[in-house]
């Protein structure tokens, strides 16, 4: 069975797998595109559009459409309410995952299950944890969550060939930024992709590059037509759908061309707005400068590590094509090679390598017979036994090996960096909160750490675990909502006295999932603690959520 390495992009999201000759191949999807864009139109309570059709269905139908749910993965509020049923962003993403893969088992002939889906270095806990849910929503099995610019280095890694490289990845997509600094290196004859740091911007993409352009269009209508009044809620809708698809569609054009001419109609009237480039570059600026920002706090955070020199910076995603992209970077960084790299496909690519290499894991409901090790289950996180206590967990993983028979499949280690600091609230001497940070963003992964801790007041019966994510490097802060992750509770089997010992561990894997534990060091007794968060789908919600999914229908032309 071949695997799949999906992009899913806040705009547009695109697949690969590795063929027969061991190359990294895009599959184009049943409408012929090798990207198809992450959009999602409710044509009824039973049947979905997702793609290209949909998105020219958000000028007709705006409240039965719904774009960009990338921003929103990891939050609990839901994405969309249509006829009555509120649709969490997983759910959503889930129905353009549930198209992809269909779209590819067609392609294949054959069914296509196993996947590797990707994200944005700088996602959390609650983002990554919500994208993995997204692929089991959509009836996937999902082998690993990996970061779209990790992904990207390995697709430049083994296509351009040469080791021993330091290259920054500057990732503009549609709707996120992500620039890692990684090293390309080979050990054993494999090559391995180490990101060194990582920073990024998930409110920062094309679409705000769309944005200011449609504030401009819409300032010079008015202005043309001498118009200040307030449209009907009908018109606005319209005339806000008409200037996001003409912001989009010339804002692609300035790329090419050094001047775009936009015809605009809306209520009745009409206007002609000549757009030059240095214009639009005027516009946007203060965007492109925020890119600057994310990449000199991340070279930054390189140096700190050792990272003296910068071998090239690689431009992935859409965006990065507008030429303003490159001029700044050769502004800022003269003495570094620029070299754009296969913007819409590479991080697909590298997804479907990595994903190839990933099929070597097997699963079975069983290892007594051959007596094979056994890994953490990818659901609970459990080990042996106890990776059989819910969920997937029944389906421990143990080492294949081998490429499934492709050719010349290449393999890749990747070792990871954190992309959030990770603490726990403890209270001083007064029985005031602050956050102790245990994890410290841009620590290579997997991380194992420990806290030794003390009961506060007598008679205590539980801890309350509460675990915070920032992007704050120091040791200690002040308590900030803003950062609240989750909640665990330890249970104590009695009471306890003042000042009892207790040890609060820290999992975090390579996948970027956190797993948290508390021990009584009294007893010894080891307790597992789930992470209880408004942003993490409980397994109740995970199995609701899925029989809904599976009930929709995509509907495909």
């Amino acid at each position: 069975m071949k695997t799949l390495g999906i992009d899913l992009g806040t705009t547009y999201s695109c697949m690969a797998y590795i063929n027969d000759v061991g190359d990294a191949e895009v599959i184009p999807n049943l409408e012929g595109s090798n990207v198809t864009p992450s959009v999602v139109y409710f044509e009824s309570s039973e049947n979905v559009v997702v793609g290209e059709t949909a998105k020219e269905n958000t000028v007709l139908e705006p409240k039965a459409t719904i774009s960009l749910v990338k921003r929103l993965m990891g939050n609990s509020d839901f994405a969309i309410e249509y006829d009555g049923v509120s649709y969490s962003p997983a759910q959503i993403s889930a129905l353009i995952l549930k198209k992809m893969a269909g779209d590819a088992s067609r392609h294949l002939n054959e069914e296509v299950k196993d996947v590797v889906i990707t994200c944005p270095a700088y996602f959390g806990t609650p983002e990554r944890t919500a994208t993995e849910a997204a692929g089991e929503l959509a009836g996937l099995n999902v082998l690993a969550i990996i970061n779209e610019p990790t992904a990207a280095a390995i697709s430049y890694g083994l296509d351009k060939g040469g080791v021993d490289k330091t290259i920054v990845v500057y990732d503009l997509g549609g709707g996120t930024f992500d620039v890692t600094i990684i090293r390309i290196e080979e050990e054993d004859g494999k090559k391995v992709i180490r990101a060194i740091a990582t920073g990024g911007d998930h409110q920062l993409g094309g679409q705000n590059w769309d944005r200011e352009l449609m504030n401009y269009l819409e300032e010079q209508f008015r202005e043309q037509n001498n118009f200040d009044d307030e449209l009907e809620e009908d018109e606005a809708l319209q005339f806000e759908q008409d200037l996001r698809l003409l912001a989009e569609k010339h804002k692609k054009q300035l790329t090419t061309m050094k001047k775009a001419k936009i015809p605009i109609v809306a209520a009745g009237m009409k206007a002609r707005v000549e757009l030059e480039r240095e214009k639009f570059d005027e516009l946007t600026q203060p965007l492109l400068e925020r890119t600057i920002d994310e990449m000199n706090r991340t070279m930054e955070a390189a140096k700190a590590k050792g990272v003296e020199t910068i071998d090239e910076i690689i431009m992935v995603g859409g965006s990065s094509r507008m030429p303003q992209v490159e001029e700044i970077l050769n502004k800022n960084y003269p003495d570094i090679p620029k070299r754009m790299y296969d913007p819409d496909e590479a991080v697909a690519k590298g997804a479907a390598v990595f994903a190839q290499d990933m099929a070597s894991v097997v699963y079975r409901e069983d290892d007594a017979e051959t007596g094979d090790e056994i890994l953490s289950d990818p659901v609970s996180g459990g080990e042996g036994e106890d990776a059989g206590q819910e969920g997937n967990a029944s389906k421990a993983r143990r080492i294949g090996g081998g490429s499934n028979g492709v050719p010349n499949t290449p393999t890749v280690t990747i070792i990871n960096v954190t992309s959030k600091s990770f603490g726990v609230e403890l209270v001083n001497d007064d029985g005031e909160p602050y956050v102790y940070n245990m994890i410290f963003r841009n620590q290579e992964l997997p991380i194992d750490t420990s806290l030794p801790v003390i009961t506060f007041a007598d008679n205590q019966e539980t801890v309350a675990i509460k675990v915070y994510e920032s992007d704050i490097s120091e040791q200690e802060y002040e308590v900030n909502e803003e950062f609240f992750l989750g909640e665990a509770t330890l249970i104590f089997d009695k009471p306890m006295p003042k000042d009892s010992p207790v040890e609060i561990q820290i999992r975090f894997e390579a996948d970027g999932i956190l797993h948290l534990r508390g021990v009584d060091s009294t007893t010894g007794k080891d307790v597992k603690v789930d992470l209880q968060s408004s942003g993490i789908m409980t397994r109740e919600e995970i199995q609701e959520q899925k029989a809904v999914i599976q009930g929709i229908r995509i509907v495909r032309d």
